[in-house]
């Protein structure tokens, strides 16, 4: 569980499987709170869906995994969703 505050300043928590979770795990994390403004059911639901930019693998799976070129795919893909650059 991981709490942190959304954009209203409300405490949010973020239920993950156990597992650790590495430095670019976390910096991703945050980057989905601060794209989806805490919204937990969205976060859960975007980490556990397998997507094809990410070989039908869940970002969850991948940051299990612990492929640190694979969490950069991670977060370019969010900074596309952030900037809405799909070119």
């Amino acid at each position: 569980m991981k709490n942190i505050k959304d954009i209203s300043g409300n405490v949010v928590e973020i239920f993950l499987e156990e597992c650790e979770l590495d430095e670019k795990s976390e910096a991703i994390l945050d980057e989905l709170i601060e794209l989806f403004q805490g919204e937990e059911e969205v976060i859960h639901s975007w980490l556990n869906s397998p997507r094809l930019e990410f070989g039908n693998k869940t970002a969850f799976e991948i940051m299990k995994e612990g492929n640190p070129t694979s969490k950069v795919l991670i977060g370019e893909y969010i900074y596309t969703l952030k900037t809405g650059d799909f070119s």
